[in-house]
């Protein structure tokens, strides 16, 4: 505290003006966030919401599909969150060295999807498709996050983080809903119920396809428009930062221009549109739920 007193009184004006600024949230900023960053807030929604609505059924699956008894199944389904707890502190030494975090993320959305006809549709032991699954929830997450810290400016950093976990939710409040009403659809007889999750996990295959989808989007568009920042190890990291600096601090230039409107793309209103669209719907399915 002392330190930085010290520095304050000693810097120029014009420097402590500057470092202010820098670190002071302007709303519109959110005007100016990239096409990049949607992407990830679109898997978010997507893989975010398949990982947060098997979580709620996993255990139902195996005790219902595999035919384990209550204790088995809930010993089962807490495998599939068994991994993060030892992959994601040696993760975050990873991706800080050797970058690659697109990489994981492709192979994080693919994992899921492979788990997902695993269990759906194979009867291989439930523990493989589980482990499977739980790799993709420790790979995920933290490659998303740590991607989006490295394309935001400092300011904007907490916003889009909040924006990133508002599109997870959503997605699992819609996703839940869906599965819900898919595996009311399913087998109703007692001999059937092995089947009762056909639909739901057929769902689930489909919408790790599309998260996959959107996983190799932001791999090409990382390495096509952002001079591979995201995939670069802590020696290119530096070469990529500089040749997209001016990219990422255009915004912070942008806000404080009195005719910032003139920045904005007319697309730029659309993201925020399509998520709050999707909170609404959010919101209405779980009222209706509870009716």
């Amino acid at each position: 505290m002392v330190t930085m007193r010290r520095i304050h009184r000693s810097a120029p004006d014009r420097i402590v003006s500057r470092l202010r600024s820098k670190h002071r949230f302007n709303p519109r900023l959110v005007l100016f966030f990239f096409g990049l960053y949607w992407l990830f807030i679109v898997e978010s929604f997507t893989l975010g919401g398949g990982w947060n609505s098997f979580l709620h059924i996993n255990s139902e699956l195996v005790k219902l599909r595999f035919g384990a008894n209550d204790a088995v199944a809930a010993w089962s389904a807490s495998v599939s969150q068994i991994m993060p707890i030892f992959l994601v502190p040696f993760l975050g030494w990873f991706f800080d060295v050797f970058g690659l975090r697109t990489d994981m993320l492709v192979m994080s959305a693919g994992l899921f999807t492979l788990s997902m006809a695993l269990l759906g549709f194979t009867m291989i032991n439930p523990l493989v498709g589980l482990v499977i699954f739980s790799i993709s929830l420790a790979l995920g997450p933290l490659a998303e996050i740590t991607a989006i810290s490295l394309i935001l400016p400092n300011s904007s950093l907490g916003t889009g983080l909040g924006i990133y976990k508002s599109a997870m939710n959503t997605g699992s409040t819609i996703v839940d809903i869906v599965v819900g009403v898919l595996q009311d659809r399913g087998s109703k007889t007692l001999e059937e119920t092995a089947h009762s999750y056909d639909y739901a996990m057929a769902f689930f295959v489909a919408w790790g396809l599309l998260s996959t989808f959107v996983a190799v989007t932001v791999f090409f568009v990382d390495r096509l428009k952002w001079n591979s920042l995201l995939r670069s190890n802590s020696t290119q990291r530096r070469e990529a930062l500089h040749a997209v600096k001016d990219r990422i601090n255009r915004p912070m230039v942008y806000v404080t221009a009195s005719n910032w409107r003139d920045y904005v793309h007319p697309w730029s209103y659309t993201p925020l549109i399509v998520l709050s669209v999707t909170l609404v719907i959010s919101w209405i399915l779980f009222a209706i739920k509870l009716a």
